[in-house]
């Protein structure tokens, strides 16, 4: 009985409320966490799933575009037009280019505009014509002379300096003296052919890269010179002074041999 009475009036332990609050908070906050860490994972393997997909292609056609540089005039063929992968939306109505080159050989086509390598192949840009060559005009020669192609380095011949309308004398070497065998040459162009520009100038000259001379040149002349040509004569090109462009012999034209040498360059 008296143990009874004991445990009636014993008191019992004090609970830590402080203590469980405490812990009560950290398994929020811990709690908290993990779902934060989770949200964070989730948006990075979205990103990441995001960059690593690729875009999608843009969408082409089968088109007929230019293999090479296109000038005007040029005829297509196989050899300079090819079908490739065109971007759908750059292409104009479908009855504006060809999808095959079967349709656009089928006759002889010409180019009318400059089309650079990958360009686009457009009706509007063809012709069935071929382009006319350029007619040049007749060439003005006085009676008795006739129109002569020479050949020309400018390294050795008036160092590019000779010009549309000048007038040159021609030195040829005939064993043993060197010889003013043709003087006043008028010269009718200068140029790799008749479609060329002519050089206005000795730095336009240069950028030409004129290999031969249009002369004018008497007729039994001409075959003089064309013997002097076709047996390997060495022949130079001196360019007459601006109040000497005539067809007249100048003065102090003799040949020049071993003989003369010395007194030739003497003055």
């Amino acid at each position: 009985e008296s143990d009874r009475g004991h445990r009636l009036y014993k008191r019992e332990a004090p609970v830590d409320v402080a203590g469980t609050q405490r812990l009560r908070r950290m398994l929020i906050a811990a709690l908290a966490g993990a779902v934060a860490l989770g949200a964070f994972a989730l948006v990075f393997a979205n990103r990441s799933s995001n960059t690593n997909t690729p875009a999608p292609a843009a969408a082409t056609s089968k088109a007929v575009v230019a293999l090479v540089d296109l000038n005007v005039g040029d005829q297509l063929s196989l050899a300079n037009v090819v079908v490739a992968d065109y971007p759908s939306s750059a292409l104009p109505t479908a009855d504006l280019y060809y999808s095959d080159t079967k349709a656009l050989l089928a006759s002889a086509m010409y180019s009318t505009a400059k089309l650079p390598r990958g360009q686009l192949i457009q009706l509007t840009q063809l012709t069935a014509q071929a382009a006319a060559p350029p007619k040049l005009p007749p060439v003005q020669l006085a009676d008795g002379n006739v129109g002569m192609s020479v050949p020309f380095d400018e390294s050795r011949d008036g160092a590019g300096f000779i010009q549309q309308g000048d007038y040159i004398d021609i030195i040829v070497y005939v064993t043993p003296n060197e010889h003013y065998a043709f003087q006043g040459i008028r010269v009718i162009q200068v140029g790799l052919r008749s479609g060329q520009s002519a050089a206005a100038s000795p730095a336009a000259a240069a950028a030409t890269g004129a290999s031969v001379l249009f002369i004018e040149i008497g007729r039994e002349q001409a075959a003089a010179f064309a013997y002097a040509l076709d047996n390997s004569y060495t022949m130079r090109y001196v360019l007459r002074p601006p109040n000497a462009q005539t067809h007249q012999a100048l003065p102090n034209s003799g040949p020049v041999g071993p003989s003369e040498f010395p007194t030739a360059i003497s003055g």
